[in-house]
């Protein structure tokens, strides 16, 4: 799991320019976010339904 706010303290980086990463990653599909979750590497998973 990454935090946006944990890899901004971490690497000493504005949370701005965390979440503009954050974005562009998941843009890629090297990442994905879950609300109140986090965001975690590698590809969405399918709904299972």
């Amino acid at each position: 799991m990454l935090s946006q706010n944990g890899v901004s303290q971490e690497f000493g980086v504005a949370p701005n320019t965390v979440r503009k990463a954050f974005a562009h990653l998941r843009e890629q599909g090297l990442i994905y976010t879950r609300v109140r979750l986090g965001s975690f590497v590698g590809p969405e998973p399918e709904d299972e339904e």
